[in-house]
């Protein structure tokens, strides 16, 4: 089980909205390769709500079987992270 001390049992999965500061943009995934729509989302119901229009990136919660959920992306917590090799 993936935990951290800051925020409990949270996980970044690198997607955020398209233009930062901006709820009215839809979420991309944002990687070494640029920017991608999603094709796939697993939100947790009722989300992404944008609160006080601050919540400009995704994590998946373990407390609420790994569904996704808006969060402020300066919250400190671990993340999935994309590696490419080299050949």
């Amino acid at each position: 089980m993936l935990t951290n001390k800051f925020t409990g049992k949270m996980l970044w999965i690198g997607g955020q909205r398209q233009n930062d500061h901006d709820c009215g943009t839809p979420f991309v995934w944002k990687g070494l390769n640029g920017e991608l729509a999603f094709n796939y989302t697993d939100w947790l119901e009722g989300e992404p709500t944008c609160n006080d229009n601050v919540e400009f990136c995704v994590h998946l919660w373990s407390n609420h079987a790994y569904r996704w959920n808006d969060l402020r992306c300066q919250r400190e917590t671990c993340s999935v992270c994309e590696y490419n090799p080299v050949a």
